[in-house]
């Protein structure tokens, strides 16, 4: 069984994991910690895939359900938790959305700001699902980022999951400052030391995350080989779709299949999959900046600056409407332009979906 094949950089890690799965001698909790922006979470959501993925000769597949579920934080036996504000703990759909981000781009910082933590209110959601075994993997996987982020209250509550650690349960802690995390939960993980990814890997990922970028040595040293800063940098010099994003959204509540053509033209006239794949996620963009501003108002931090009005006037005109049920459909649209269906189909067809979507939640 080959693991971790085409998982970037720190292959002493990945040596250390692959021995401990091979003589089965695995841990039940681990610290992840080291370099700022080194991928450590990434690296945790690696380990959760190669845990519970089915294959038979290499994990994680990626390709497998199991795989797939936990790329999109779907998977039952697979919790993450972040330090985030009250107002974003005190929105489930919220915080959902928000983890299910991090699933999918590990290697990218989360949008959050202000004062940060972990509540016992999380603490306490991750103990309830302790007490019921795996439901269809072989692990549960708790993923904790943040660990210095804890209250005094929730750090006390989660070292009791420590300190009895049901069967079959794997619980990786990343911290980015080792030394503010409590002694009494050190103690009691095995720490894992993740150095700064070399430039061979940060390129690796750069091209995963944007194919087109250019990126430059000097740009991996000004920003100290922090993964999560140079695809901050990369993502704000990206090609934009922000305008056609609206445009696109606009057009298909109103059926104007004039302006819909012409967007979808500036599109698929390159031939270039990630031209409307950079648009798919731009209009996830979109609307997570309008699910924010309806959740989280002035606190909200927003991807895409230019929209910031927008987002909101459309938020309050919606004000019933199931992000996740969109954020779904347009995934789905953009898997199936990544499986060769026609673009010119599949925008058309999205847009039509999308208009009988909003006009349900117009009715509600």
């Amino acid at each position: 069984m080959r693991y971790f094949a085409h998982t970037p950089a720190h292959e002493r890690v990945k040596t250390f994991f692959s021995s401990v799965l091979e003589h089965d001698r695995l841990a039940h909790a681990y610290l992840f910690y080291g370099a700022a922006g080194s991928g450590a979470t990434a690296f945790a959501f690696e380990l959760a895939r190669v845990l519970n993925c089915t294959a038979d000769n290499e994990r994680p597949c990626g390709e497998c359900p199991s795989c797939l579920k936990i790329g999109k934080l779907s998977h039952p036996d697979v919790k993450y938790i972040f330090p985030a504000t009250g107002k974003i703990y005190d929105s489930p759909k919220n915080l959902l959305e928000l983890q299910k981000q991090k699933a999918a781009h590990p290697y990218r910082a989360l949008p959050v700001s202000g004062y940060l933590n972990i509540p016992i209110s999380a603490i306490r959601a991750l103990k309830d699902e302790a007490k019921y075994a795996p439901y269809e993997a072989e692990y549960r996987v708790f993923i904790v980022e943040g660990i210095e982020y804890m209250s005094r209250e929730a750090a006390n509550s989660f070292l009791k999951l420590l300190e009895e650690p049901p069967d079959k349960m794997v619980i990786i802690l990343v911290s980015g400052d080792i030394n503010n995390v409590l002694d009494t939960i050190r103690s009691r993980c095995q720490p894992v030391y993740f150095p700064s990814l070399p430039e061979e890997a940060i390129h690796a990922i750069v091209s995963r995350e944007f194919p087109e970028a250019e990126l430059s040595a000097n740009l991996i040293r000004a920003k100290s080989y922090n993964i999560e800063h140079i695809l901050q940098t990369l993502e704000s010099s990206a090609p934009s779709f922000e305008q056609e994003a609206a445009d696109f959204l606009r057009a298909s509540v109103r059926g104007d299949w004039i302006k819909l053509n012409e967007i979808i033209d500036l599109l698929v006239q390159k031939k270039d999959k990630q031209i409307t794949d950079r648009f798919f996620e731009t209009l996830n963009q979109w609307l997570a900046d309008a699910f924010h501003a309806r959740h989280l108002g002035e606190e909200s931090d927003y991807y895409l600056q230019s929209q910031k009005e927008a987002g909101k006037k459309f938020a309050d005109h919606y004000d019933h409407l199931d992000y996740n049920a969109l954020f779904t459909l347009i995934e789905g649209h953009q898997a199936m332009m990544k499986q060769n269906a026609r673009p010119e189909m599949t925008l058309s067809h999205l847009a039509m979906q999308i208009k009988e979507h909003l006009a349900r939640a117009r009715e509600n």
